[in-house]
Parts: C-alpha cells; sequence; structure tokens
C-alpha cells in the first residue's frame, strides 16, 4: 500500500507492515548561519561586555551578556525562515533576539522575540514590533503573560518560525506560544538594508547566556 499526495508517493508499506519513506520527499532544510557560541568575530557589540564564556554552555562555550547585546548582517531576507537557540537566563533578564532590522537598529521592519527570567508570571513577553530603543534596549510592549524562564540554571530552547508571507510564531522548549508579529508588507525577499538580528538585553543583568544559534532557509 501507498499514500500518495498528487502523483508522488509518500509510503510504501510492505506486506511485513515495514514502513519506508522516500528521501527524495524530506528536503532538510539548509542552514544558513550558525554560531556554537565560541566567538564574537563578525558580531557587532553595542557596549563592549559581551565576552564568550568557556565554563557556562550548552555544551560549553556560550555566548554571555551582561550589559547591552550583540548584532550582525543575515546578507539574505528572513522570508520563509526558522530561527533556533538556547537560552540560559540571568535573574531578573529582560531581552531577547531582534531580526529583519536595519544596521542602526531602527528598521522599519523590525520584530523582536522579547523573553524575561521570573519565579512567577510576569508580562510583556512574546512576540512583538522590534525594540523601540534601537540595539541599546528593547524597549517594552511584548504582548502574553508568561511563567516560562523561572530557572537561572536551566537551558531553554526556542524556536521563531517566519513564514514566506511574514508571519512569525514562536516555541518555548517545544510548545507554541500564543503571540504572533507579521512583518509589514513593504518588506520584500529583495530588500537588502532590513537584514541584521542580534540578541539584546534591557539593561544589565547577572549574565544570561546563549548558545546553539541556527538560522534555516525553510521551516522546520
Amino acid at each position: 500500500m501507498s499514500i500518495t499526495i498528487g502523483n508522488q508517493a509518500l509510503v510504501n508499506i510492505n506486506g511485513s507492515s515495514n514502513i519506508s519513506l522516500s528521501s527524495a520527499n524530506f528536503i532538510e532544510p539548509t542552514v544558513i548561519f550558525y554560531s556554537d557560541g565560541s566567538s564574537l568575530t563578525g558580531w557587532t557589540q553595542v557596549d563592549g561586555t559581551a565576552i564568550v564564556d568557556a565554563t557556562i554552555g550548552n555544551p560549553l562555550p556560550s555566548y554571555k551578556l551582561t550589559g547591552r547585546g550583540i548584532f550582525r548582517n543575515l546578507d539574505t531576507t528572513f522570508h520563509n525562515k526558522t530561527i533556533t537557540f538556547d537560552m540560559r537566563p540571568g535573574t531578573s533578564f529582560d531581552g531577547g533576539f531582534l531580526f529583519a532590522n536595519a544596521s542602526n537598529g531602527s528598521g522599519t521592519y523590525r520584530g523582536g522575540l522579547q523573553m524575561k527570567q521570573s519565579a512567577s508570571a510576569i508580562a510583556g513577553q512574546g512576540l512583538r514590533a522590534g525594540s523601540n530603543g534601537g540595539w541599546l534596549y528593547f524597549g517594552v510592549g511584548a504582548p502574553e503573560t508568561l511563567n516560562l524562564f523561572t530557572s537561572t540554571t536551566t537551558w531553554y530552547s526556542i524556536k521563531i518560525r517566519i513564514s514566506s508571507s511574514r508571519l512569525c510564531t514562536w516555541y518555548a522548549d517545544g510548545v507554541l506560544q500564543s503571540s504572533t508579529y507579521t512583518i509589514p508588507v513593504g518588506y520584500t525577499t529583495v530588500d537588502t538594508t532590513n537584514n541584521y538580528f542580534g540578541f539584546i538585553i534591557n539593561g544589565p543583568n547577572t549574565g544570561t547566556y546563549f548558545d546553539n544559534l541556527y538560522i534555516y532557509d525553510g521551516i522546520i
């Protein structure tokens, strides 16, 4: 027996109940950027306080941010992309990930995922239009009240999906969260200006760690 979509056989089941998948029909998204937290080469530092920490990582090392943050250019647009990274928050961490931004941090189409460390539910988290503080601080206005990032010794897995129609959704430890953001319609696939991304923090904290940043061309 076979299962087909259109004229493509996707699954073949033989008489011995074995299932074979046709690899031709499963295309692995391409990794277009990867960082294991071992080098700051290529990143622009906002205030010079970011370091590579050789004592904490998932696995070692990782980026440790105590002040502002770091950013760089993807050199392609964020249409049809998946972003994943691991985050271990410092005490009272408030910040996150910005994308589809301009080099000055105040791009027209910028989006952001804001997260906060707290022992209880705390407002101002989730997807939103990006920072109103450029690369200096994340700002306020994220729509969700969450109780996700309670520990300062736990690594949390984060995923952001950006569809070809610019709709952004996000996951924490594999669980879909409620807020979404749609990058404004003027952000086209030929944009060469608004393709910067980075990690940012709202002011000093005890040290938040980021590791295993992947950006995929495709949705996973």
